[in-house]
């Protein structure tokens, strides 16, 4: 049981380990020696100890003869695998295992190995060991990098972790060192370009901006993240334009995009018989706007043809679908007709057909056909013989034709979609002539790359396919078209229509975009007002240009950058007291996509130099107004100091900039336009024009030409106003009736159904008028039935109608179009008004009743609760109601309870609102109403239930008043029975009733109603008793009774107190309605 081994690592097991025991009375050695070529420290770990500990020990040693244990060795009381090592920098390690004759155990097992490699790391790179012995064998080291280093081996990672592995080998195949951390270039931006640039270290930023009218998604500046990755790039996309709508007799037509996307492209078609007034296509620019207004699709106008021999009525011109009547001369008649009248209708080729002239009786008949459509199948075109299509009855060889403009026509791809007028006239023997004449138009059956220019200026030959053709023009090195596009290829429908439009575009001519730093220094003329000596400053400027241009230079070229050559294209200079301002507009002349860093760097050191005295400062005294001088300081405090921008510019912002393979490239803006701010072209505003690419503003068009063209790259002559050039003619011609003159250089037609009265060239809109009368028509009244407690929504536009239909008219409803009607509405009439306004302001109105009746009962109709009483309760079927009074209170006829029922048409008996519960304690106003047998008069007498201290009045002494009533007029009725004001309020205050104010002014408006009523009573009375001896109720005096009170209180008409009236005692008050019967009696006789 001895072992001698020399290996880099190995195992080391007690006898029986592996069988779960070693033997008794034993020793074993084991000796381990490291190859003679290394070096390197051996190292021993135990991975289990397990002996007994009585008996059985372990002898350990290293460096040939040093004893790692005491006493007889390590035995089963001691643990060995935590943080025990054996090392031993000479490669020796030996182990001596006795055991006794008694007991025994599991045994141990131990492992061995060389240490790897030892391994040194730079500066930035850091590492953590979890042993002390950092090589030893199955020891972990952790690394990580300073910020802004990474392990660019292991794919820019920031922390890695090695281990040593059992024989002295690293699990890594190289020892992690940490390097500077580099981006790659910056990604581009579809749309955008970068503007500030950092550098492309961990921690750099790029910042990046979109070309104009394009909308950043997500960030404008993105950083070199550790990794060595940039952050996710800024998108830029076109914002979107409005959903376009359909003109009024027309439709449009999506060519490229979805209609709404950027470059999408629309056409606005019209429907037959009408044509388009302003641009047929608009495009969505990056801005989220059309290029165009939408156009109108107008009536197109027929001209009244030339027609010997007859008549036309009317004799203006005619819009689509109108019609005119044609009338022979006696003794002619219409071609192909026996009859001299024919009403001829302005058809949708703008003409008036049938295309008719008028023959003499006695001659003969010319025949044309009413027009001809030549469809052409190849580039060479059709050759349209005229005589083939017209005819002459009867036929006679005497007769001579001619044609106009030819007889042989040829029509080729150059005169596609356009009309010809052709006329033929037939003489007879050079006196009498024949004619008729039609149109001939042409449309293509195929494309014809013939009809693509052979070449474009600035770009390499065209090419063409050769099946459904699509030709493609590429612009030369160093130019593109406007959109920034270097190829552009146009396709033809099918029809020879292409699209885009022909002619192409032109390709322009770019340059490369300049870094521009623009910065604002302040200087400072102590005792001088800045305004004196501004043109001193500037002199003293351009003088030092030189100087202040190599200061600039120096600055940004030094041994940390270089950016380049600079130069000082622009300085303006603004006062204020005693401060300049001048601003320098700094061009870096360097175009390479190295000194994109130096460039920025050079943008921080100028921005940081604006703090320092002597930078762009110059010495000199400088003149001033009225012959004085100053001198001139930099003024380094003052916050005005700054820079104002930075970055990639096209030169003098008469550019524009976009983005060209993947870089930024600036166009001159077009001829029409002229550049703005933020790198737009602008269209040149009303009155200019721009015949140039490039230009900064627009120029005015001349007096003789004072009107620019519709793509503002001329200027045109213009007539007087309300009369325009026709087919080029030098002759100004007026505008046709009911046409009004445009821009000064077409006639459009008036709007809707305006028309100019007979009249012709009119300047303008307001010469339009609308002499159409319409008719508003309205039904007598409407019912709605109403079905259920939600009701329904009425239309008032439905029921209403107006002669003749415009869809310009304005029609405007009261209360409002739609009305909802529900059961809170019924039987109740609602008044409906509308009113019709047309284009000029001229109205027609008409109005009508809306009412509403119920097909059910609702109990919604129902109020929920009554005043003084309990919940209201109601059936579900034929619906019946109950309202039952509290305790203490009643109703008006002395019942507590009371029921309601629906007819079945939401008609409630008793009638609705339902009545109050009213305190037997309360007060009552009520009525006494006597009628007489051919005659009925009412009367308002006024009783009370008085408050009492002790009891109520009962409702007995009531019932004894209205039977002596009855008792002596059996035909009157008896319905209520009311008191004075005065004795309500007098009897309860001179029992000690305080009123408030609330109160008392209530009982002033009964007050009030009294007197009225009184009066009333009173002029009915002497009216008919005027004959009878009867007392006038005004006359009727009565003694009070009360002791307090000893003079008479009398009723006047005036009624003038509110202590006058009838007294609240039963037997005066009983003796006053007793004189009210006596004269309704003889009011009765009398009758």
């Amino acid at each position: 049981c001895s072992i001698h081994e020399m290996a880099t690592e190995g195992t080391i097991q007690s006898p029986g380990y592996i069988v779960g025991g070693y033997p008794e009375n034993i020793e074993c050695t084991w000796t381990i020696q490291r190859p003679t070529s290394e070096t390197r420290t051996m190292a021993l770990r135990f991975n289990k100890f397990d002996i007994q500990s009585q008996g059985d020990y372990l002898k350990v040693y290293n460096d040939t003869s040093e004893a790692l244990h005491t006493g007889d060795g390590f035995t089963g009381t001691t643990d060995l695998t935590n943080s025990f090592d054996v090392r031993s920098t000479n490669g020796y390690i030996k182990l001596v295992f006795t055991t006794n004759y008694v007991l025994t155990d599991k045994g141990f097992e131990a492992e061995f190995s060389l240490d790897c490699q030892k391994f040194a790391v730079s500066p930035e790179t850091h590492f953590i060991s979890k042993s002390k012995y950092k090589t030893t064998f199955g020891n972990i080291v952790d690394f990580s990098c300073d910020e802004g280093y990474s392990f660019v081996n292991e794919g820019h990672s920031n922390n890695i972790s090695i281990r040593c592995q059992k024989g002295g080998e690293w699990n890594k195949p190289r020892i992690p060192n940490c390097i500077v951390t580099y981006c790659p270039i910056p990604p581009a931006v579809d749309n955008g370009y970068i503007v500030e640039s950092s550098g492309v270290k961990v921690g750099n930023n790029v910042t990046y901006k979109c070309n104009d009218g394009f909308t950043m998604n997500g960030e404008p500046v993105i950083k070199c993240l550790q990794d060595g990755n940039w952050e996710d790039e800024p998108k830029c996309t076109a914002s979107r334009c409005v959903s376009l709508s359909k003109p009024i007799h027309g439709t449009i037509k999506i060519l490229t995009g979805d209609g709404r996307d950027f470059a999408s492209v629309v056409q606005y078609v019209c429907d037959p018989g009408y044509e388009t007034y302003g641009h047929v296509t608009t495009y969505c620019q990056t801005g989220g706007k059309w290029s165009h207004v939408p156009p109108s699709c107008e009536r197109i106008w027929c001209p009244i043809p030339r027609t010997p021999n007859g008549n036309w009525y009317p004799r203006n011109a005619q819009k689509f679908e109108g019609t005119i009547t044609l009338t022979c001369d006696r003794g002619f008649h219409i071609n192909g007709t026996n009859t001299r009248v024919m009403v001829l209708k302005c058809e949708s080729g703008g003409h008036f057909l049938p295309d008719v002239t008028c023959f003499s009786n006695t001659g003969y008949h010319l025949t044309c056909p009413l027009n001809k459509t030549i469809y052409i199948h190849s580039a060479a075109g059709e050759i349209f013989n005229v005589s083939d299509v017209v005819y002459v009855t009867p036929s006679d060889s005497d007769l001579t034709f001619t044609y106009s403009p030819e007889e042989l026509l040829t029509f080729d791809y150059t005169s596609m979609v356009e009309q010809k007028k052709v006329v033929v006239t037939a003489t007879y023997k050079s006196e009498t002539e024949y004619q008729c004449s039609f149109f001939v138009e042409t449309k293509a059956d195929a494309c014809f790359k013939e009809s693509f220019p052979v070449s474009v200026p600035n770009a390499a030959p065209v090419t063409c396919t050769s099946g459904n053709i699509s030709c493609t023009v590429s612009c030369n090195s160093g130019y593109v078209f406007f959109d920034g596009n270097t190829t552009k290829t146009y396709d033809c429908t099918g029809q020879n229509m292409w699209m885009p439009a022909l002619p192409p575009d032109t390709c322009i001519k770019y340059d490369e975009p300049s870094y521009i730093i623009e910065l604002q220094v302040v200087y400072n003329s102590y005792g001088h007002f800045a305004k004196d000596c501004k043109a001193g400053h500037e002199d003293k400027i351009r003088t030092n240009n030189a100087s202040l241009m190599n200061e600039i230079f120096n600055t940004c070229n030094n041994a940390f950058v270089s950016a380049g050559p600079v130069v000082i294209t622009k300085t303006q200079t603004t006062t204020t007291g005693f401060d300049y301002r001048t601003s320098f507009t700094i061009k870096l002349l360097s175009t390479g996509l190295s000194k994109i860093s130096d460039k920025y760097t050079c943008t921080l050191l100028l921005e940081n130099s604006l703090d320092k005295d002597d930078f762009l400062d110059y010495t000199g005294i400088v003149q001033c107004n009225y012959g004085s001088t100053a001198t001139i300081v930099r003024l380094t405090s003052d916050y005005s100091n700054k820079m104002i921008t930075s970055g990639n510019q096209c030169d003098n912002g008469i550019k524009k900039m976009t983005t060209i393979d993947s870089s930024q490239k600036c166009i001159p803006c077009p001829p029409g336009t002229y550049s703005g701010n933020n790198d737009e072209c602008n269209v040149c505003p009303d009155g200019k024009f721009q015949n140039n690419f490039g230009q900064d503003e627009c120029l005015e068009c001349p007096s003789d030409n004072p009107v620019p063209s519709e793509d503002k790259t001329t200027c045109l002559a213009v007539c007087p106003a309300g009369f325009i050039f026709v087919d080029g003619l030098p002759t100004c011609m007026p505008c046709p009736e009911d046409r009004f003159w445009v821009n000064k250089t077409y006639c459009q037609p008036c709007p809707g159904c305006g028309n100019t009265a007979g009249k012709n060239a009119i300047s303008d809109i307001n010469g339009c008028k609308d002499t159409t009368v319409h008719q508003l028509t309205c039904p007598l009244n409407k019912t709605i039935n109403i079905h259920t407690a939600a009701g329904k929504v009425f239309n008032v536009s439905d029921v209403v109608s107006v002669t003749p239909s415009d869809s310009k008219l304005k029609l405007n409803f009261s209360p409002a179009e739609s009305i909802t009607l529900d059961h809170t509405a019924m039987i109740e009439q609602k008044k409906v008004v509308v009113t019709a306004t047309g284009t000029w302001g001229a109205e027609d109105q008409c109005s009508f009743f809306v009412e509403t009746k119920a097909v059910a009962c609702f109990r919604e109709s129902f109020p929920v609760s009554v005043s003084n009483a309990a919940p209201v309760t109601c059936t579900s079927s034929n619906i019946s109601c109950t309202v039952t009074c509290n305790s203490g209170f009643v109703f008006f006829d002395g019942n507590q309870t009371k029921i309601y029922d629906c007819t079945g048409q939401n008609m409630w008996l008793p009638a609705l609102p339902p009545d109050t519960c009213i305190s037997m304690f309360g007060i009552i106003v009520g009525a006494v109403v006597l009628v007489g047998v051919a005659v009925a008069v009412a009367w308002l007498v006024f009783r009370c239930w008085r408050r009492r201290k002790k009891r109520n009045i009962r409702f007995e002494e009531y019932r004894a008043v209205r039977d002596h009533i009855l008792q002596n007029n059996r035909s009157a009725t008896v319905i209520a029975i009311e008191c004075l004001y005065f004795s309500i309020y007098r009897w309860n205050q001179s029992r000690g009733f305080n009123y408030n104010t609330q109160t008392t002014q209530l009982y002033k408006d009964i007050d009030l109603k009294l007197k009225s009523a009184i009066n009333y009573n009173n002029q009915q009375l002497y009216y008919f008793n005027r004959n009878i001896l009867a007392p006038h109720i005004s006359q009727d005096q009565i003694i009070s009774s009360k002791q307090r009170k000893q003079s008479r209180t009398q009723n006047t008409i005036s009624f003038k107190s509110v202590f006058n009236g009838i007294h609240p005692r039963r037997p005066i008050s009983r003796l006053w309605i007793h004189r009210m019967v006596i004269l309704a009696r003889n009011l009765r006789n009398l009758q």
